[in-house]
């Protein structure tokens, strides 16, 4: 993704990086990939669902809980202090937030219309209006979400 300033890590990216046991066959690529946009001076947002669906994930694996857990405690203990590469997105769950979820954001197509297509879930949806909303309130390039999911990655850029 040369040229993006800023990155969304969807669940599917979270899970790999923090190794969440049954959720990290691609750790090793995720990992070195995460390194190259470093170097690349990328920023990273952690989007409400990823933190709330990789937690869920970590809780639920049968593998070593405690160490993916205290991985995912360093993650978001570096985001919180918003230090490169972290950037903190201050978001609302507000009328504007369910009323861009309800007409299914930027995507062109509404919330029922994913989820009767199986599209895009609600989880998706809620990362893309968190990525407009950060691109629209901030100066800044390229905001972009990095996953490994086809469906989401079709709308990766804002």
């Amino acid at each position: 993704m040369p040229g993006v300033d800023v990155l969304f890590i969807d669940t599917s990216v979270l899970c790999n990086l923090l190794r969440v046991p049954g959720r990290c066959e691609r750790a090793e690529e995720m990992q070195e990939l995460f390194y190259e946009h470093v170097n690349n001076n990328v920023n990273f947002v952690l989007p409400i669902t990823s933190i709330i669906e990789t937690g869920n994930f970590i809780q639920q694996c049968t593998g070593d809980r405690y160490a993916a857990a205290n991985r995912f405690r360093m993650a978001l203990e570096a985001a919180a202090e918003s230090s490169p590469p972290w950037v903190i997105h201050r978001m609302n769950w507000d009328e504007e937030f369910i009323t861009a979820l309800i007409a299914g954001d930027s995507t062109g197509s509404t919330l029922v219309h994913h989820f009767t297509n199986k599209l895009l879930g609600a989880g998706d949806l809620s990362i893309l209006i968190e990525r407009d909303l950060f691109a629209a309130s901030r100066a800044v390039g390229s905001v972009e979400i990095w996953t490994i999911d086809e469906k989401l990655d079709s709308y990766r850029r804002a």
